[in-house]
């Protein structure tokens, strides 16, 4: 018994750390993106975009549902989603 429970509480720790590092690496992602399209670099801006929102879509399904950062991280998603509809003039602009 105590090891089931121990098992189970680092299985949720653990994914919770995983959570965290998919969230950081998006967020990073998001960064060089805005970063590249300042720059004129569109195509790395592009890669950049897609690698943030695989990033924030990996930690989305390790988030439980009733978890605080599953709406959090799915606005991200929604948001990154939202860019790729702008005119490409306005798409980058924080």
């Amino acid at each position: 018994m105590f090891l089931d429970k121990l098992e189970r509480i680092w299985a949720a720790s653990s994914r919770q750390n995983w959570t965290a590092k998919w969230i950081k690496i998006g967020d990073a992602q998001c960064f060089l993106c805005d970063l590249n399209f300042k720059k004129g670099a569109f195509t790395e801006a592009t890669e950049a975009w897609l690698s943030a929102l695989t990033a924030f879509e990996v930690a989305r399904r390790l988030i439980d549902e009733d978890d605080e950062l599953s709406k959090e991280t799915s606005a991200k998603v929604e948001s990154g989603i939202q860019r790729s509809d702008l005119p490409s003039s306005r798409r980058w602009s924080g």
